[in-house]
């Protein structure tokens, strides 16, 4: 009898794991809003506006931090775990995570250094400052929770992947908001955000290394 592939690739698998990943977002995206709406009315319109400039500069170092790799992820180590080849599966999840890695830090690097620029000259509100070296703090750590939701896709460890995914969005919700009610500061806010980040990462890459990559060196 020949050795059972390390994934399973049918239809019914693959919309399995996709389902529960689904699941997980929709309830966090249901949440999410509460954030904003807590957040705006505590903060006022002023506070509330600072808090969101540095918003955009996260979003577009994420999206550049990941160009790519997650595709190379998700359709590349499916095939070779079911050709059996662990190795080149856990070659494609390293240079794929170093490179996210390294990308995220240097357009951190990059927010963090010209941070007062942007405050001062395209915000044109130098209170912004603060949070948005906060923010260079973040890209790093969002830049690998969103490698590691599609790693954990790539893997088929689906339910496992929701779960931290559900975990890590209640954190980002909630841990702000019982920031702002403790004292209305936008780096504190973010620094909450901040948190949730850290958390996130440090949960997805633990039971990654735990849960996936034993498993593929079982299989080599």
């Amino acid at each position: 009898m020949g050795k059972k592939s390390a994934v399973d690739l049918s239809t019914t698998r693959v919309i399995s794991d996709s389902f529960f990943y689904s699941v997980a977002r929709g309830l966090v995206l249901l949440v999410k809003p509460v954030k904003g709406i807590l957040l705006g009315n505590l903060l006022g319109p002023r506070l509330y506006g600072i808090l969101n400039i540095p918003v955009p500069y996260l979003q577009i170092s994420n999206m550049l931090s990941n160009i790519g790799y997650n595709t190379s992820v998700l359709k590349l180590m499916p095939g070779y775990l079911q050709e059996e080849r662990p190795d080149l599966a856990r070659m494609i999840y390293r240079s794929s995570a170093f490179l996210t890695v390294v990308l995220s830090a240097l357009w951190a690097a990059l927010l963090l250094a010209f941070s007062p620029w942007i405050a001062e000259h395209v915000a044109h509100e130098p209170a912004a400052v603060n949070p948005m070296r906060m923010y260079a703090a973040i890209i790093p750590f969002l830049a690998v929770n969103t490698f590691f939701a599609a790693a954990y896709l790539a893997v088929q460890r689906g339910k496992l992947g929701a779960a931290i995914s559900f975990a890590y969005g209640m954190l980002n919700t909630f841990l702000p908001v019982a920031a702002v009610l403790w004292r209305r500061d936008v780096t504190l806010i973010v620094g909450a955000i901040l948190a949730a980040e850290i958390i996130g990462a440090v949960l997805y890459m633990y039971y990654f290394h735990a849960k996936v990559l034993e498993r593929f060196k079982a299989a080599a």
